[in-house]
């Protein structure tokens, strides 16, 4: 009988931390040593061959080698500096080069399921993507910049490194991915696309972070940080409280409409009239939320005519844009069957504490992993 190798209370499989850790070092030891193919404009690529398996509770995932992609936008350093000056959030970068995301890549299947989610075609060799944006300076030495802020930011990015072969490992062991989440988690990772203001950005960004997506790999990003940082039992509660994580988490279980509300109002009371004030605040919300909508369906379209038969489409479309609507908008309607937009709202922000309150206390359990000290 094969041992179960995932903890179920925390959802880290025994050796992500560490597998992470010696695919992140032997990366970094690629970048050190010229061991790349920068042949394409704007793209490094290097592979780290390590294989491993990973047991769960329903199959093993096994990882031969890790194909890692960096890819570079270039600006001027004024026009970087601007960009983080709009970006508080970015936190990785210096004057010539800026971190901006990692991302795991998966293949689908020509067809959905059954159910029109997306199939995943399984590999033991999974490509990882890492964008960032450079200086025209560095133009050419873009891998020497790169090592350099990735070991002044070891633990902060071999987090994220974690956090992504986690992300691979979850899909591959569901063996297909839940269509209607994915529309939500498109359109909720790109936030200044539904709309201009500052609050409700951060509203859609707080249910990005809080996404059941982001959530199932958070366990393994925390533990990989505290155990490269080498954080003792002792240590534990400092550092959770301090992290970024149990700050957004904090903010969402606590976060209510009438805040939400009030505080759209105050950022709309400088270019608003006082007596249509209220009902600017109420209407930039609705059309969020209807923004929120359309791109849902947008996507759903999109992927569903590329890959539902045509007979399908139509019963697929509604399955899902329904699923969406319900499960992962919560969407209420009037009599009318308009938005109701507070009750939206207040549905959304609902199972946003409910679900911050969750991670909170599953992260929390983490510290049952922790040593009391660390080797020397």
């Amino acid at each position: 009988m094969m041992k179960k190798q995932m903890n179920e209370a925390r959802g880290v499989p025994a050796n992500i931390t560490n597998y992470a850790k010696k695919i992140f070092d032997a990366f970094l030891s690629n970048l050190k040593i010229g061991k790349i193919d920068s042949s394409k404009l704007g793209q490094i690529t290097t592979k780290v061959k390590l294989a491993d398996k990973f047991l769960t509770d329903t199959s093993t995932v096994n990882i031969e080698e890790i194909n890692i992609i960096l890819k570079f936008k270039y600006y001027t350093v004024d026009q970087i500096t601007q960009i983080l000056e709009k970006n508080p959030k970015i936190k990785v970068f210096n004057k010539d080069l800026v971190f901006t995301s990692l991302g795991m890549g998966f293949d689908t299947t020509d067809e959905l399921t059954p159910d029109y989610n997306f199939g995943i075609d399984k590999s033991s060799k999974p490509n990882l993507y890492i964008n960032f944006l450079a200086s025209n300076d560095i133009f050419s030495y873009e891998e020497e910049q790169v090592y350099k802020l990735s070991t002044k930011n070891y633990s902060t990015i071999l987090s994220i490194f974690a956090h992504e072969i986690m992300h691979h490992i979850g899909t591959e062991v569901k063996g297909e991915d839940d269509l209607a989440a994915r529309a939500k988690y498109s359109v909720v990772s790109r936030g200044d696309e539904v709309t201009d203001t500052t609050t409700l950005k951060d509203f859609i960004f707080n249910l990005y972070y809080m996404s059941l997506i982001e959530n199932i790999v958070r366990p393994s990003e925390f533990k990989s940080k505290l155990e490269a940082d080498r954080i003792t039992k002792k240590e534990f509660l400092k550092n959770y409280y301090d992290s970024e994580m149990y700050k957004v988490f904090n903010i969402c279980e606590n976060i209510t409409f009438e805040k939400l509300y009030n505080d759209l109002k105050a950022e709309l009371v400088k270019n608003t009239p006082e007596d249509k004030l209220d009902e600017d605040t109420l209407s930039e919300m609705r059309t969020t939320i209807v923004g929120v909508i359309n791109k849902g369906a947008e996507y759903l379209r999109e992927v569903i005519m590329d890959k539902t038969p045509f007979a399908d489409m139509m019963y697929a479309f509604e399955k899902k844009f329904k699923i969406f609507m319900k499960k992962h908008i919560f969407v209420k309607l009037d009599s009318d069957n308009t938005i109701n937009v507070e009750n939206t709202y207040r549905a959304i922000i609902k199972d946003m504490n409910f679900t911050a309150n969750k991670m909170k206390r599953k992260i929390a359990k983490i510290y049952e992993d922790i040593p009391f000290e660390y080797a020397p």
